[in-house]
C-alpha cells in the first residue's frame, strides 16, 4: 500500500501496486513496483516528484543490513535515487500505525512471521525473519504445511486422526489427496500456499477438531515466546508495553484459537503486556515516520495528534497491478 500525506498528515490519496518483499517478487519487480507506486501518487496529485519531501519505505523482506544496501543500490539508479528516502523493514510501521508510544513489541504474522521490540531510547530489536532452519517460526505459509501434514499423517495412520484429512483436498481445488500431493510434488512444494488453509485449520479447530486446535495454539505460542524472550532480552518484561499484533493471520480473524493461544503466552513472558490487534492500515505508520523525516522535533506524543487527523479523511485506494 502506498499514501501520500501533506506536512499536517492529512492523507492526500492511497494505491496499492503488487507485491514488493523482494524475496517473493525479485529485486527487479520490486524496484518496478516502488518507483511505478510513488510516481502514480505524484502524478495524480499533480506534484513533481521532487518536491516530495520524504519517502519511507517499509517493506517485508528487508531483514538485515544487506538487504537494505541491495535495495539502497538498486534504488541509485531510478528516479527515486535523488529522492530523499528511508528504507526498513515493514514491522514498524504497524507498531507506528497503531500506537503513539515510545517503547514496545509487533508480531507480524501474515506470509511469513517477524517481531520485534522498541526500546524507550529508540533501540529496535528485531530478527533475521528469514525460514525455519535461521530461527525463524510461523506465518501463514507454514501453517499450509502443517495442515497438509496433519492430514497425509492421518490418511497413512502415521499420526491422530484429524478432519484435515477429509477437507484438505477440496480446500485446495482437487478431488482426492493423491491428486493433491501430486500438484504440491510437481509445484515443488508450493501449491498449497495459494488457499486458504489458515482459515481451514480456524473453522475445524471451532468445530472441536483437537489437530487442527493444537496447530493453531502451537503456532501461536512459538510465537508468542519469540516476542515474549525478545522482551526479556530488553530487560523490559516488567514493564505495561503495548504488543502489537499485525499480518493478516491475526488481523483478519481466520486464526482466533491461535490469537487466544498468543496472548495467553506473552503475558508468561510479560504479565503486564497489552495486546493490540492492528485495526488500520500500516502505511499511515509510514507517514507518521516520513513526518517524523521532515521534523526532528516531532515528538511520540505528537503522533497521536496525526493519527486523529488521518481518520478525518480517508481517500478512496486506487487499485494497480495485482500480485
Amino acid at each position: 500500500m502506498y499514501a501520500l500525506a501533506d506536512e499536517q498528515g492529512r492523507l492526500v490519496m492511497k494505491f496499492r501496486n503488487g507485491c514488493t518483499n523482494h524475496d517473493l517478487s525479485g529485486m527487479e519487480q520490486t524496484v518496478k513496483r516502488l518507483l511505478a507506486g510513488i510516481c502514480f501518487l505524484a502524478e495524480h496529485a499533480n506534484i513533481p516528484l521532487e518536491q516530495i519531501g520524504h519517502v519511507h519505505m517499509a517493506l517485508a523482506g528487508i531483514d538485515t543490513e544487506k538487504d537494505r544496501e541491495r535495495l539502497e543500490a538498486a534504488l541509485r539508479h531510478t528516479l527515486l535515487g535523488a529522492v530523499p528516502h528511508t528504507v526498513e523493514n515493514d514491522l514498524w510501521i504497524a507498531f507506528f500505525a497503531q500506537t503513539s508510544e515510545a517503547r514496545g513489541a509487533i508480531s507480524i504474522c501474515g506470509t511469513g512471521h517477524n517481531t520485534g521490540v522498541l526500546m524507550s531510547n529508540g533501540q529496535r530489536l528485531c530478527m533475521r525473519a528469514n525460514r525455519y532452519p535461521l530461527g525463524n517460526f510461523g506465518g501463514g505459509r507454514m501453517l499450509c504445511d502443517c495442515a497438509l501434514n496433519a492430514a497425509f499423517m492421518s490418511h497413512e495412520h502415521t499420526g491422530d486422526p484429524t478432519l484435515l484429512e477429509s477437507h484438505v483436498a477440496a480446500c485446495c481445488g482437487c478431488k482426492t489427496l493423491d491428486e493433491l500431493a501430486q500438484r504440491v510434488m510437481e509445484s515443488g512444494f508450493t501449491y498449497q500456499y495459494g488457499f486458504e488453509l489458515p482459515r481451514l485449520l480456524d473453522e475445524l479447530a471451532n468445530d472441536g477438531d483437537g489437530v487442527a486446535r493444537d496447530i493453531l495454539a502451537d503456532a501461536g505460542r512459538i510465537q508468542a515466546g519469540m516476542t515474549g524472550r525478545m522482551i526479556k532480552y530488553a530487560g523490559m518484561e516488567h514493564k505495561s508495553l503495548p504488543v502489537v499484533l499485525a499480518g493478516s493471520i491475526y488481523c483478519k480473524g481466520t486464526c482466533q484459537a491461535l490469537v487466544d493461544a498468543y496472548r495467553a503466552e506473552i503475558h508468561r513472558y510479560c504479565p503486564e503486556a497489552r495486546v493490540m490487534i492492528l485495526d488500520r492500515e500500516p502505511v499511515e505508520g509510514a507517514v507518521l515516520c516520513a513526518l517524523r523525516q521532515l521534523s526532528s522535533c516531532l515528538a511520540y506524543g505528537d503522533a497521536e495528534r496525526l493519527t486523529i487527523r488521518m481518520r478525518e479523511f480517508q481517500p478512496p485506494v486506487w487499485e494497480g497491478e495485482k500480485g
